[in-house]
Order: C-alpha cells, then sequence, then structure tokens
C-alpha cells in the first residue's frame, strides 16, 4: 500500500474526528476510565496519530487501520444507542485487549475483540428491527432477544476441548433457565491471518489462508457431528470472522463475513413455534437463508 493522506478520501479527516469524538462521547457518558496502552485507549491514541499526519504524509496499512477498526465500532455504537440499548459495561470491557483483528493478544486478554462481538451482533440485530437487551451483570447472558440467549465467544485457538466446553456449559445454563439459545463464534483470532505474511505472492497467501479455514473448518464439522447434537437447548450457531482486505482500487477495506445454521432438533415439534421463529430470525440477520442442519439424535 503506497498512499498519500490525502488520497484516503473515504476517511477525510473530519470524518475521523467527528468518529473519534462520538467515541469519546460515549466514554464519557458512560463513566469509563479509559487503562493507558490497551483497549480503548489505545485505539485512541493511534488514531490521533493518524490525525497528526499532514496531507502529503505516507499511510501505510498499519497507520490505517485504526481508523478502520474506529469507524465499525462508532456505527455499531450509534446504531444501539439511537434504540436506547444500554451498552455501559460492555464498552467498559473493552478497555483491554488489542484491537488488532487477526492479532491475539500477547497476553490473551481479548477483551476488546470479546465484547466488540456483541456490540456487532446487537447492532445487527437492532439494524433490523430487533431491539435486543445486553445484560449488564456480564453473566455468560451476553444478549437476549425475546427470551432467546446469545452467547459470544472470541477464541485465540480452535479446539474441540474449548469449543465443547463452551458448548456443554452454555446448554447446562439454558437447562436451568428453561430458555433456548445461539452461540456465537468469531474466527479472525483463530485463522491468524494479516498482512504481515511471508509469502511471495497474493495467490500464495490466499491458498495458505483456504489450508487454514479448511482445517479450521473440519473441527467445526465433527462439532457439529458430534457435540452439538448433545446440546439440544442450542437452536443455532453463527459465525463472524473480522478480516482486512487490500486492494489496489480501493485500498484497505475492513471486513466482517457471517454465516448462520439453524440447528433443527429431532423433537423440534414439542418446541415453542414462536421460539423458533425467533430463533431463526436471528439467525437468518447472518445468513439470509440460513443453513437447515438436521439433528435426528438427541
Amino acid at each position: 500500500m503506497n498512499m498519500k493522506k490525502r488520497e484516503i478520501y473515504q476517511y477525510h479527516q473530519y470524518v475521523v474526528e467527528a468518529d473519534r469524538d462520538f467515541l469519546i462521547l460515549m466514554v464519557d457518558f458512560n463513566k469509563i476510565d479509559l487503562i493507558p496502552e490497551s483497549g480503548i485507549q489505545l485505539l485512541f491514541d493511534e488514531v490521533n496519530k493518524y490525525l497528526a499526519l499532514p496531507p502529503d504524509a505516507d499511510v501505510s496499512i498499519y497507520t490505517i487501520k485504526p481508523v478502520l477498526v474506529q469507524s465499525v465500532l462508532c456505527d455499531n455504537l450509534r446504531e444501539l444507542w439511537y434504540n436506547n440499548v444500554i451498552f455501559t459495561n460492555q464498552i467498559r470491557a473493552m478497555n483491554t485487549g488489542e484491537y488488532q483483528y487477526g492479532r491475539p493478544s500477547p497476553t490473551g486478554e481479548n477483551n476488546f475483540k470479546d465484547f466488540e462481538l456483541e456490540i456487532f451482533t446487537a447492532s445487527m440485530l437492532t439494524h433490523r428491527g430487533m431491539i435486543p437487551v445486553l445484560p449488564q451483570e456480564l453473566n455468560n447472558n451476553d444478549i437476549i432477544y425475546n427470551g432467546i440467549e446469545i452467547q459470544c465467544k472470541h477464541p485465540n485457538t480452535i479446539n474441540r476441548n474449548k469449543i465443547d466446553k463452551y458448548l456443554r456449559d452454555f446448554n447446562k445454563k439454558l437447562s436451568a433457565n428453561d430458555t433456548y439459545g445461539i452461540f456465537g463464534i468469531g474466527l479472525d483470532d483463530v485463522i491468524e491471518f494479516t498482512e504481515e505474511y511471508p509469502y511471495q505472492n497474493d495467490e500464495e497467501f490466499i491458498r495458505e489462508r483456504q489450508l487454514k479455514l479448511s482445517q479450521d473448518d473440519e473441527v467445526l464439522i465433527k462439532i457439529f457431528d458430534d457435540t452439538l447434537r448433545f446440546t439440544p437447548r442450542i437452536l443455532g450457531v453463527y459465525t463472524t470472522n473480522t478480516h482486512f482486505v487490500f486492494t489496489h482500487t480501493t485500498g484497505l477495506s475492513f471486513m466482517k463475513t457471517v454465516n448462520s445454521v439453524f440447528c433443527l432438533r429431532k423433537d423440534y415439534k414439542n418446541i415453542s413455534e414462536v421460539v423458533l421463529k425467533n430463533v431463526y430470525r436471528i439467525l437468518s440477520v447472518f445468513n439470509d437463508k440460513p443453513v437447515i442442519r438436521k439433528f435426528d439424535r438427541l
């Protein structure tokens, strides 16, 4: 990427300042004390470095990344704010962790991305006219819509033990509450691909990325074939993958790809149609026509 700051029209100085000032406003409204060199404060620091650059300064992918992250986060927060969805504890929890997607925090703290996934999910629902609740006790009730509980996880790695435990614990909690739920998982740090790749050309990079995706898909397929059969309270799964894409025509872009699966249980006729409809409606936010996975055994 070889661009001058003045050439990045979609992130003009005043647009970036508007996002930054809006995020400051949200921090102030929610009475959040920021932690130096971490989470939101780290994002602010990097954005301010971009704003301080003169128009003719060379801009690298590393310079523009925080601007893109801030832009998407602010768009999602605005959606929630306009619709009176309270997110105080969620944004407060974004005080720690690494804001760059595809790069796990060396300390293992991914709170910024963990809770950004919750804010993104809630914003997606709100944009479709489904006003969710973001519980403020932060007791594994990540998001609730019409009685359907949504749990969001953003792991550094993906393996059977980790994901199986998430699903079994979530199912146990749903059973105790006599509710049904949807499990959401952010895969960007799992894939761990950034622009800092050691490959000779784009074709090699794409090939290696697809290989990594297929390896993780194999784990997810095994989970669907096994663990999900024994978690009958979980009626849907959705995935997100946040990444940066560079093209010579548009420069660096911030992308989120999503998908979802509707888990059709053997005893689905014993579940209220209202519950099934609400689950399907939520999943359709991440895939207009969710894949229906039939589970013949419980």
